[in-house]
């Protein structure tokens, strides 16, 4: 049944949200806070008392009082309602910088971590330079080098963010990338891009989602529903077993003879 099935990973979801905020009150007190943020920029429009561009020269540079909670500026404009406008800006330059470069550099680590090579030293070179800078430094000068603007500020953020994505995902795509499944694509003749997309990159996931009983974690689950599935689940550790003795076989010198089975699936 789906429906329960749903409500019992509602349910389990919840209890791991609660526990989680009964051991870091602290974390979970910075979250409501963010979140708070969040749904003010969201609701900026209602929330906000004034129009942020409307000017006064009547009132400028005038200290908080009733009709100004946070005063005015140079030209009359409510400072309140400039930053709550504000925030919608910030949480986008963040958002935007965090996802671009979580995403790139991710898919620099994969590449790194199963190509290896002259590519892996390149790259690994050239994330250790980054690192060797100051985030906000090597931001200013980034965005001082590209011109000004938003988008100007949105990359040079991300690309600071790229090392810290990649060395991680490039340790675990180095450990996935001798895994019998991998070997089972490298034998079949499949591109190293078609592998790292279908092999690699999907088994770098939380622990929680790389579960042996999950049954999306196998690559097995890839096969079509059938009667036979037993069989073709067979024939593919059987093809994997039989790959696993022809290396062996050319590690100590001897030539691999190959079965009819494998060489009908490769």
């Amino acid at each position: 049944m789906p429906e329960p099935a749903i409500a019992s990973g509602d349910r389990s979801i919840l209890r791991e949200l609660v526990a989680f905020a009964r051991r870091n009150t602290l974390s979970t007190a910075g979250g409501i806070i963010g979140l708070l943020i969040v749904v003010m920029a969201i609701t900026a429009p209602w929330v906000a008392p004034q129009d942020p561009l409307k000017t006064n020269f009547r009132h400028m540079n005038k200290p908080p009082d009733a009709e100004a909670l946070f005063g005015t500026d140079q030209v009359g404009r409510d400072t309140l309602s400039r930053v709550i406008y504000g925030a919608r800006t910030s949480l986008f330059v963040a958002f935007s910088a965090v996802l671009l470069g979580t995403t790139v550099g991710s898919l620099w680590g994969v590449a790194c971590g199963y190509l290896g090579g002259r590519f892996d030293l390149a790259s690994q070179r050239v994330m250790e330079i980054l690192q060797a800078f100051p985030d906000l430094i090597l931001a200013m000068a980034i965005s001082v080098a590209i011109g000004t603007g938003l988008p100007a500020v949105i990359i040079a953020i991300a690309i600071t963010r790229l090392p810290f994505g990649g060395r991680v995902i490039r340790s675990v795509a180095i450990s996935v990338r001798e895994m019998s499944y991998v070997e089972a694509g490298r034998a079949t003749g499949a591109s190293a891009l078609r592998i790292m997309r279908l092999h690699v990159l999907p088994r770098l996931q939380p622990p929680g989602r790389r579960d042996p009983r999950h049954p999306r974690s196998s690559p097995l689950a890839r096969l079509p529903p059938s009667r036979d599935r037993g069989g073709a689940e067979r024939a593919c550790r059987r093809a994997l077993a039989q790959h696993r003795a022809a290396r062996r076989r050319l590690l100590v010198g001897a030539t691999p003879v190959l079965g009819r089975r494998e060489q009908d699936m490769m």
